[in-house]
């Protein structure tokens, strides 16, 4: 399992919600601990051709609600 990925993350607000692209941290439980905005960068251009594949995973998972992380 990793420690991180990328998940799409739902913030609601007075119009309704927003969703967002994520970076998603994972406690030792596998469970969402915390998350920040997502950062594509890499230390080569391989790992920048990675990015995408990784966003595509995240749209497949299920989306995560931010107050989930308020427990």
């Amino acid at each position: 399992m990793f420690k991180w990925n990328y998940r799409v993350i739902q913030f609601d607000n007075d119009h309704g919600s927003d969703f967002y692209i994520q970076e998603v941290y994972y406690d030792e439980n596998g469970k969402p601990d915390a998350y920040c905005n997502a950062s594509f960068m890499g230390a080569s251009l391989g790992e920048l051709d990675a990015i995408p594949g990784r966003v595509e995973g995240a749209l497949s998972k299920p989306v995560i609600n931010a107050k989930e992380f308020d427990k």
